[in-house]
């Protein structure tokens, strides 16, 4: 799709032309990076036979005589603005190097990357690498900037017509050259006028508007400056798939270039996930009249994104690119850059602007080959040359009906067996979207068979033997028998035998049966984290019944909600919490009520429970504003528990700390599986494992191989906790949110024992996938444990292809019932397993995708579900509670990051009138856990909505997360200490002019910055105040009132 125009152009004076819009890109981007070789054009050939080297350079001589981009160097003004200068007519050097045979090859790159100074030229390099009398290696360089795609046939054809003219052929004559370079630039300018930029400009910021970089995952993460080394790789398209797939653009009215663009951006699609794709394309820009013949850039780039959305077929979607790619092709006279510099696109060093993947088709024209008369000319293949974008697809139609392929690609990001995948994804899916052009582009497979077999089968080869048909009470029991006068937990002064905690268990286990506790019977259980609370959990299971925990720390609506949906009438807890119960909740107390539960025989309850029952209820936060409980077996914890011991082995003896709210999954496993195994459970209680030093003297004490933290508090160990402290570790755990890689350095570099990334979700009995962390390698989630699988699925739950992102399911027997009382939403997320007949999968809702060893490489959540201090949240439930605020029309929750880098849930209110938000979130407090109250709270007029009225998310303005709201009434710091206090405060919060009485936590506090805050104060006092005590007056008046009476105490 090409036009050339018929202008008068008269010759321009060739000193001091302006240059190009496209020069002056060029010129832009070598100052910006100077010495560069990303846009170099590199061209070797083969000679066989005797070279007239004096014709040669007779020849090159001439050519560069006709064409003054070849003469022409470029220099700045003291203004700083660059112009052109073209040099008169000159002999060319052609230098010749002698060298062996075996060098040739070393030589020949070398030469083909040496850089090119602008200002001082020439920008055209020739050299005759020789390694026989009748054996050489040509080398010719030029820079982009004075030379383009279509130039290489003229130079070709021209070179071999004067190289035959000066070896005595005198029918080799050349026509005399229309039109100079200097000539198109001037006319190029001239032709741009203001309105007609206008036009241009507003079509392009309506195409544009809101586009979104291309986030193809990588094999490593981006720099922030982008590098240019690049690489290359060939296969090639057969005709059996170029011309039905012609016949197929023919049919939608659409050409085979337009075709081959919608399938490499359904792969890149299907790549990153995101069905809005812009990719680049090259335009020839010889629009003027006598340029066709000329050497010099004329070239262009255009954009060219398309819709992928809605699950179009391609029949549909050809017609979309259609559309695209005639719209562009009509206004392609404005200049790249001036449309990078209208649409304010910043300077990210790290990508391209734009576009990140480039589509570039061509034909090689008649006469385009290398010739030189008497001597026999073949392409020499180079080392591969930088990358100008992280991905460039250049296709070369051949007279066979096929195309050579070539993906170029930035080896700073990408793998080269990574692209080859790419390549062959590609040509799968090219072939069958061909022949599927009517079915949507979501049942297209791009996936080749043996690729299909790697990741449903051998990835999840995880067969292997299990305690099968037992139950998780009777696990421990065992070991109890053999072990019974070993520790088995340890906490708040007391320590239980294995034998006594299971003298305990039985007894209580007896009393529950009294009370109704069956198989499916639901027992919550509203405790702190002591040694009664285990004896309690075994007690429920050993009845037959299911264990529900409730967190002592959780709001009483929160509560109250769990036990009326679990219908739960029994609750075990202690006198001290009993009346933070609703009143028509039955309770026993383990305090309290003991001396009557101690009267009931210690001989083990008859067993009428089996796998398939319940063994726990975990609620999680639900994307309805409704909490959901998940509803987990004997047989799925059991197997899990048999997983964790098989790849990370525990002895009798071993000493694990359990330092987990008990209404997290990761709980269970820190409880059961070291009593299992004969090993002892230390208890963390309350707020004390937040404390390392006091953690690091447990690690001490008791010789502690293995702890769970979520990575931020992992961070918080790694740094505080006393490695000599730490000698026993062998496991430490991580899950719940993304590992950082520095984590993983700084563990490695502090302590001997292994650092274990795990994934998974409370509705597959915790954990499926682990991965033992290496320092200095992406951080990945890992491979399936012991009789449980992963797969990564499209939209139609097929297999993607290794290194595509999808949704992530986990299946296995983890996988747990479904939720409680929620038949609709286990039929959701619970799903059939296509793979596996009888199987079930869980549906995550996470995306991620497989590594080239079948490792599984987490990618984030695919919905509005989010992780904030390992906890998992649904913006959804956060949101609802918000809209049950009277003063609340409308809201839409996100989950931000500051400076520092700590992330913050940031609530956007519309409300009626005036919005007080301090009384919002005083209200949302006592509705959700404080993890999940945020931190700022934002009063919209109203929230910005997209063109099909959905809230735009990336339109919500920036909050200022050093004001948040807190809601005291502004006291500043009245003397020395508060102020000395505030000053940590605010370097902690990162805040502002904090008072005396602004809540720690309502000014974006949270556990682990408490810590931050009680080191400071201790690096800044001598002084370490009570974590626990911070907690109960978050303030810095009460930071100060604990400062002071410790001070007097010590003194």
């Amino acid at each position: 799709m090409s036009m050339t125009i018929s202008s008068p152009v008269g010759h321009t004076r060739v000193d001091r032309t302006p240059l190009s819009f496209a020069q002056q890109r060029l010129w832009f981007l070598d100052q910006l990076e100077p010495d560069g070789d990303e846009y170099l054009i590199r061209r070797a050939l083969r000679l066989s036979g005797p070279v007239d080297v004096t014709a040669l350079r007779v020849a090159l001589s001439g050519v560069v005589a006709r064409h003054d981009a070849l003469r022409t160097r470029f220099a700045a003004g003291e203004d700083g603005r660059p112009y052109t200068v073209v040099g008169p007519p000159a002999p060319v050097p052609v230098r010749v190097v002698e060298v062996p045979a075996a060098d040739v090859d070393t030589v020949v790159n070398a030469t083909a990357v040496a850089p090119f100074d602008l200002a001082a030229g020439p920008l055209l390099r020739a050299v005759l690498v020789r390694s026989g009398p009748e054996d050489a290696v040509l080398v010719v360089c030029l820079h982009h900037i004075v030379f383009d795609g279509l130039s290489e046939p003229v130079l070709a054809r021209e070179l071999g017509v004067l190289y035959a003219a000066a070896t005595g052929d005198p029918s080799a004559v050349l026509p005399e050259v229309p039109v100079r370079y200097a000539d198109y630039a001037v006319w190029q300018h001239r032709r741009l006028t203001d309105e007609r930029q206008r036009m241009l400009l507003d079509y392009w910021r309506d195409k544009l508007s809101g586009l979104r970089p291309l986030q193809l995952p990588t094999d490593r993460p981006r720099r922030a400056v982008r590098g240019t080394a690049g690489d290359v790789v060939g296969f090639t398209i057969p005709a059996e798939t170029l011309r039905p797939l012609a016949r197929t653009a023919g049919r939608a009215g659409a050409t085979l270039f337009m075709a081959l663009l919608g399938g490499f951006q359904v792969m890149l699609s299907r790549y990153s996930g995101q069905d809005d794709v812009a990719v680049g394309t090259a335009v020839a820009g010889r629009t003027l009249s006598g340029t066709e013949n000329l050497i010099g850039l004329f070239v262009n780039s255009l954009v060219l994104r398309t819709d992928l959305s809605g699950d179009p077929t391609f029949a549909e979607l050809l017609g979309r690119v259609r559309d695209t790619a005639v719209g562009a092709f009509g206004h392609l006279d404005l200049p790249f850059e001036r449309l990078v510099e209208e649409l304010a696109v910043g300077r990210d060093l790290s990508r391209n602007p734009l576009f990140d993947a480039m589509l570039v088709l061509q034909k090689n024209p008649p006469g385009s080959a290398w010739r030189l008369a008497g001597v026999e000319v073949e392409q020499y293949p180079l080392a591969a040359p930088d990358s100008e974008t992280d991905l460039t697809l250049h296709l070369t139609q051949q007279d066979d009906g096929s195309a050579v392929g070539r993906l170029y690609f930035s080896t700073d990001l990408f793998d080269r067996s990574t692209v080859e995948r790419m390549g062959e994804h590609l040509l799968v899916l090219l072939d069958e979207l061909a022949r599927q052009a009517d079915v949507p582009i979501s049942a297209v497979s791009m996936i080749p068979a043996v690729e299909r077999a790697r990741v449903l089968v051998e990835w999840n080869d995880t067969a292997g033997p299990f305690p099968a048909g037992r139950l998780l009470h009777e696990l421990v029991a065992e070991r109890a028998a053999t072990h019974p006068d070993e520790p088995a937990v340890v906490g708040g002064g007391m320590v239980l035998t294995h034998g006594e905690l299971d003298e305990r268990a039985r007894r209580l286990a007896h009393r529950l049966r009294d009370l109704g506790v069956r198989p499916g019977v639901l027992v919550g259980v509203f405790l702190e984290r002591c040694p009664e609370l285990v004896v309690a959990l075994l007690a429920i299971l050993r009845a037959g019944g299911a264990y529900v925990p409730l967190d002592p720390e959780h709001p009483a609506d929160r509560i109250g909600f769990v036990l009326d949906d679990t219908a739960a009438r029994l609750v075990i807890t202690q006198e001290d919490l009993a009346d933070r119960l609703p009143a028509t909740t039955d309770r026993l107390l383990v305090d309290a009520d003991w001396p009557t539960v101690a009267t009931y025989p210690a001989t083990e309850p008859a067993p009428i429970a089996t796998p398939s029952d319940l063994a726990y209820v975990i609620y999680t936060s639900g994307s309805t504003g409704r909490p959901k409980g998940v509803m987990v077996e004997h047989e799925g914890i059991v197997n899990y528990l048999a997983g964790m011991q098989h790849d990370f082995p525990l002895r009798p003896g071993d000493a694990f700390l359990q330092a987990t709210p008990l209404t997290f999954d990761v709980s269970a496993y820190e409880i059961f599986w070291p009593l299992w195994q004969g090993g002892t459970v230390v208890l963390v209680p309350g707020a004390t494992r937040l404390d390392m030093a006091h953690v690091s003297s447990l690690m001490r004490e008791h010789r502690v191989v293995g702890l769970h933290f979520v990575p931020s508090l992992m961070d918080v160990f790694a740094n505080e906790a006393d490695p000599a402290d730490c000698a026993a570790l062998r496991y430490a755990f991580c899950s719940g949110e993304a590992l950082p890689r520095t984590l993983v350095r700084r563990f490695a570099e502090r302590f001997t024992g292994d650092l274990v990334n795990l994934y998974g979700a409370t509705e597959v009995s915790v954990d499926t996938t682990y991965w033992r962390a290496e320092p200095d390698t992406p951080v990945l989630a890992g491979r399936p444990m012991l009789n449980q699988t992963v797969y990564v699925l499209d939209a139609a739950r097929r297999p993607v292809p290794v290194g595509v992102v999808g949704e992530v399911y986990l299946g296995g027997l983890c996988v747990g019932r479904g939720y409680w009382n929620r038949p609709e939403l286990t039929e959701e997320r619970f799903v059939l397993d296509p793979f596996q007949p009888g199987g079930r999968l869980y549906r995550t809702g996470d995306l991620g995708r497989f590594t080239s060893d079948g490792q599984l490489d987490f990618l984030g959540r695919a919905d509005t579900q989010v992780k904030l201090r390992g906890v998992r949240i649904e913006l959804g439930e956060i949101e609802a509670a918000l809209l049950s605020d009277p003063d609340v029309g409308a809201c839409v929750v996100v989950l931000r990051q500051d400076q520092g880098g700590d992330k913050h849930l940031v609530a956007y209110c519309v409300g009626d009138g005036e919005l007080d938000t301090v009384a919002v979130r005083e209200r949302c407090a006592g509705l959700l856990p404080s993890v999940m109250v945020p931190a700022v709270f934002v009063a919209l007029p109203e929230l910005p909505l997209t063109s099909n009225g959905k809230v735009d998310r990336g339109r919500l303005p920036e909050p200022d997360l050093a004001r948040v709201v807190t809601g005291a009434v502004h006291v500043p710091p009245g003397d020395e200490v508060e102020e000395a206090i505030a000053g940590v405060w605010a370097d902690v919060l990162g805040v502002r002019d904090p008072g005396v009485h602004d809540d720690f936590f309502a000014s974006g506090g949270h556990s682990l910055r408490a810590v931050q805050l009680v080191n400071q104060v201790e690096r800044l006092t001598g002084v370490r105040i009570s974590l626990r005590a911070l907690f109960l007056t978050p303030t810095i008046a009460g930071v100060k009132s604990q400062l002071l009476a410790m001070i007097e105490d010590q003194s």
